[in-house]
C-alpha cells in the first residue's frame, strides 16, 4: 500500500500524461506505488545499515580501548613491582658511556679530570631524575588521582609514546647531556600545515608579480612546497612517527597536566558541602540570598587560576559529567538564535559553514574545541569559574529548600550549574 506521500507523487505523475495513456497509467499505479514503497524501504534499510555499521565501529573501538587500557595497567603494575627504571640495553649503553669516561679520566690533565668529574656528577643527577620519572609514570598510570582514568590521553599517540617507555620499546636517549625519550608531538603536523599555508601565499604573490616578492625563486618555493606536502602525507599515514626528544622535566610536566586535579576537586567539594549547610541555616521567612559574585571571585582566584585547567575542563568533577561534555550537551541541537546570533552573523561565523540555523554535532564539536584555545584563556577561565560557582549555588539552594521548616520541594538538576547564556 503506497504511503500518502507516494500517492501524491503518483497522482502528480499521472496528471502529466496524455489522455490516451490515462488507462495505462491508472492500471500501473499500484505497481508504481509499490515501487516507491520499495525505494522508501531501501532508504530505510540503508539508514539502518549505517546505524548498525556505526555501532559496530564504536564497539570495535571500545574493545581496542579496553585492550590498550589493560596493557597500560599490566605494564604499570610490572614496572612498579620490579623497581627497575632501565632495561638491559639501557644499562649496557650507560655502562659503555661510563667506561669511556673512565678511560679518558686515566690520561686526563687535572683540568680535564675536573670537567669529567663535573660531567659525571651531572650524569648522576640526570639518572636520578630519570629514575624518579619512571616511578612517577608507573604510579600515575595506576592512581585514580593520576591519569589512570584519562582515556583520552592513554589512547592518544602521545600516550602510546609513554606506554612504550614502560614496555621498553621506547628506550632512553641523550641530548645535550640530558636524558629523555622520543615522544610524539602533534604540533609538528600543525607546524607543517602552517608552513604550507605560508608557502602557498608566497607562491601566489610571486605569480601575481607583487613588488615585495620580486626576485624570489619560484622553483625553490615549489620544491619546498612539495617536500612539506610529502611530510604531511607521511605524518597522516604514520602519525606515531612524529616524535622528538623530550626531557625528563617536560615528561613529568605532561604527567602532571594529564592527571586528575584532586586539590581543586577537594576545594569545590568543601565549598559545596558548606554552601548546603549555609543554605539550610537560613532562618524561616528569610529569602535565599546566595552571594554569587563573591563565590565566583573566590573560585576564580583560589581554584581556577591555580588549578589544572585540562582536568577542570575534561575530568568529571561534579554532576557526573565533565565541564566540556556539559557545554557540548547544552549547545547541541540548539539554534544559533537561541544564543542571540543573527542570521547575518551566522553566515559569517558558523564553524561548519551550514546556514540552517541549527547547531549540529559538527558545529558543537567545533565550538567546544575552539572554546579552549590558548587565545580564549580569559573566556575559558570565566566559564569554568561560573560553572563551578553555579554548582555551589545549586547546593546552597538544596540546603535552603530542604530546611526542616520548608514546605517546598527541592528542584535538583545536575545540569543546573551550566553557565547561563
Amino acid at each position: 500500500m503506497a504511503t500518502s506521500l507516494n500517492e501524491q507523487i503518483i497522482k502528480g505523475a499521472g496528471g502529466a500524461v496524455s489522455q490516451d495513456n490515462v488507462l495505462t497509467s491508472n492500471q500501473n499505479m499500484l505497481t508504481e506505488g509499490q515501487a516507491y514503497d520499495k525505494i522508501g524501504n531501501a532508504a530505510g534499510n540503508l539508514m539502518l545499515a549505517k546505524i548498525q555499521q556505526k555501532k559496530q565501529e564504536e564497539e570495535e573501538q571500545r574493545l581496542l580501548d579496553e585492550k590498550n587500557l589493560s596493557e597500560w595497567d599490566d605494564l604499570a603494575n610490572k614496572a612498579a613491582k620490579s623497581g627497575q627504571y632501565m632495561n638491559e640495553q639501557e644499562y649496557a649503553s650507560l655502562v659503555k658511556q661510563l667506561e669511556k669516561d673512565r678511560l679518558a679520566f686515566i690520561d686526563a690533565t687535572s683540568e680535564q679530570k675536573a670537567v669529567l668529574l663535573s660531567g659525571l656528577e651531572n650524569r648522576m643527577d640526570n639518572i636520578n631524575d630519570l629514575r624518579d620519572f619512571r616511578t612517577n609514570l608507573s604510579s600515575s598510570a595506576l592512581d585514580e588521582d593520576g591519569f589512570k582514568n584519562n582515556t583520552e590521553f592513554l589512547n592518544s599517540n602521545v600516550g602510546q609514546s609513554y606506554k612504550s617507555i614502560l614496555s621498553g620499546d621506547n628506550q632512553m636517549t641523550q641530548q645535550d647531556g640530558e636524558y629523555g625519550y622520543m615522544i610524539h608531538n602533534p604540533n609538528l603536523q600543525e607546524e607543517r600545515l602552517m608552513d604550507l599555508e605560508a608557502i602557498n601565499a608566497q607562491i601566489i604573490n610571486v605569480n601575481a608579480g607583487s613588488p615585495d616578492f620580486l626576485g624570489v625563486d619560484i622553483e625553490a618555493l615549489q620544491k619546498k612546497k612539495e617536500e612539506i606536502e610529502n611530510q604531511i602525507y607521511n605524518a597522516q599515514l604514520l602519525p606515531s612517527g612524529d616524535v622528538e626528544f623530550t626531557s625528563v622535566d617536560s615528561l613529568n610536566k605532561t604527567i602532571q597536566e594529564q592527571s586528575f586535579d584532586r586539590q581543586s576537586n577537594n576545594i569545590i567539594t568543601e565549598m559545596a558541602q558548606n554552601a548546603m549547610t549555609l543554605g539550610g541555616s537560613v532562618p524561616p521567612g528569610r529569602s535565599m540570598n546566595f552571594n554569587y559574585e563573591q563565590t565566583y571571585s573566590l573560585i576564580l582566584n583560589d581554584m581556577v587560576s591555580n588549578g589544572n585547567m585540562r582536568s577542570l575542563w575534561k575530568d568529571k568533577h561534579v554532576g557526573g559529567m565533565s565541564a566540556e561534555k556539559n557545554l557540548y550537551s547544552a549547545i547541541m541541537n540548539q539554534t544559533y538564535s537561541d544564543f542571540g546570533v543573527t542570521r547575518e552573523e551566522l553566515l559569517e561565523m558558523d564553524p561548519t559553514q551550514d546556514d540552517d540555523g541549527f547547531i549540529s554535532d559538527d558545529d558543537a564539536k567545533s565550538i567546544v574545541k575552539d572554546f579552549f584555545l590558548p587565545t580564549n584563556k580569559d573566556m575559558a577561565n570565566d566559564y569554568i569559574a561560573r560553572y563551578f560557582t553555579n554548582f555551589v549555588q545549586q547546593n546552597f539552594k538544596m540546603g535552603f529548600d530542604n530546611r526542616a521548616e520548608s514546605t517546598s520541594g527541592s528542584d535538583n538538576n545536575e545540569d543546573e550549574f551550566i553557565p547561563s547564556r
